[in-house]
């Protein structure tokens, strides 16, 4: 199975502000097929391993984990990151099914 993830917060290449030194990753994770994740349910969020990576030039800058926040499908979380240009990378994994999903897309962190 594929995990679809779109996030809720940014697009592609859209400038993030810094705030108090963290940017927050909000995103929405389903199941190709459009069921969605959520607590207790048939693809239970607890399951889902989430995490934002963030690189610049090709090396890993930082990486966090997303939680799920208790609404459908959605996740969230927020990265310690300075200024610059980025590659965001969100992956996303369920332990049971094996079902793996990952986002790429380049952003731009500010203060």
């Amino acid at each position: 199975m594929i995990l679809c993830i779109q996030t809720l917060n940014i697009q592609r290449g859209q400038k993030i502000k810094i705030i108090d030194g963290t940017v927050e990753i909000k995103c929405q994770i389903t199941l190709s097929c459009g069921c969605p994740t959520c607590a207790g349910g048939r693809f239970d969020a607890s399951r889902f391993k989430v995490r934002a990576i963030f690189y610049r030039e090709k090396e890993k800058v930082c990486e966090s984990k997303l939680s799920f926040t208790g609404n459908v499908s959605e996740f969230h979380g927020k990265v310690p990151l300075k200024p610059g240009s980025y590659i965001l990378e969100i992956e996303a994994y369920d332990r049971e099914t094996g079902a793996f999903g990952r986002l790429t897309m380049p952003i731009c962190a500010y203060v």
